[in-house]
C-alpha cells in the first residue's frame, strides 16, 4: 500500500468531505476515529520551542532583524493554533482546514491574533 493510500485509510468519514468520489471511496472509511490522545513529549517540545522563540524576540528586535522577528511571530501564531488543536482533541490533526473544527471562541482568538509586518517603527530603525 502506498503512503498516500495508507494516510487515506487512517482517516474517517467525519474527517473528510468528498468533492469528487465516483468510486465511493469515502464509504470504505470508518465512521469516526477515536479522539487522539495528547502526546506529552510533543506538547513539551512545543511549549519549549514557544518559550525559546518568545525569549529570542527582543534580541531580534534590538538587532533590527525584523524579518527574523516576523518569521518568529508567525511560528508563535502556528504554535497557538497547535495548542488549541490539541486542547480541542481534534481527529486527524493535519491541515489548515482542520482549524475550522475548533470551537468558535478558539477561532475568534486565532482570527484576532495580530499579523506581523516588516515595517519598522522609527524607534527600532538602525542609526
Amino acid at each position: 500500500m502506498s503512503a498516500c493510500a495508507q494516510r487515506f485509510a487512517e482517516r474517517s468519514k467525519s474527517d473528510l468531505k468528498a468533492v469528487y468520489d465516483p468510486e465511493s471511496l469515502l464509504n470504505t472509511l470508518r465512521i469516526a476515529l477515536t479522539p487522539p490522545t495528547t502526546d506529552g513529549t510533543r506538547l513539551t517540545a512545543l511549549v519549549q520551542e514557544f518559550a525559546r522563540i518568545l525569549g529570542l524576540l527582543p534580541t531580534g528586535i534590538k538587532r533590527g532583524e525584523l524579518y527574523t522577528v516576523q518569521f518568529g511571530l508567525g511560528i508563535l501564531r502556528d504554535h497557538v493554533a497547535q495548542f488549541l488543536t490539541e486542547a480541542a482533541r481534534l481527529t486527524g490533526r493535519s491541515g489548515a482546514l482542520n482549524l475550522s473544527h475548533l470551537p468558535p471562541k478558539d477561532m475568534t482568538l486565532l482570527n484576532h491574533l495580530p499579523l506581523a509586518t516588516c515595517q519598522s517603527p522609527p524607534s527600532l530603525r538602525r542609526r
